[in-house]
């Protein structure tokens, strides 16, 4: 796996206050409060196209799911 350069618009995996306070996942919160009583309150296709309209979403600013490993910022994969 190669290490990535991490952006202002990734999506850090994981816990703490560098995770809490990255740029991507501020805007993955905001996007995930604007569908939050929806979601919880959907069936599983309304589930499953929430979850795809914040992709899409985040998508338009090139956003990666990213962790630390070994030291290096790795892009996780998209399963």
């Amino acid at each position: 796996m190669e290490s990535i350069e991490l952006s202002d618009d990734d999506i850090i995996c994981g816990r703490g206050e560098h995770t809490r306070n990255h740029a991507g996942n501020h805007r993955l919160r905001e996007q995930i409060s604007l569908y939050y009583k929806a979601y919880a309150n959907g069936g599983k296709s309304e589930k499953i196209d929430i979850i795809k309209t914040i992709l899409n979403y985040l998508s338009q600013y090139s956003c990666r799911f990213v962790k630390k490993r070994s030291g290096k910022w790795m892009q996780i994969d998209e399963r």
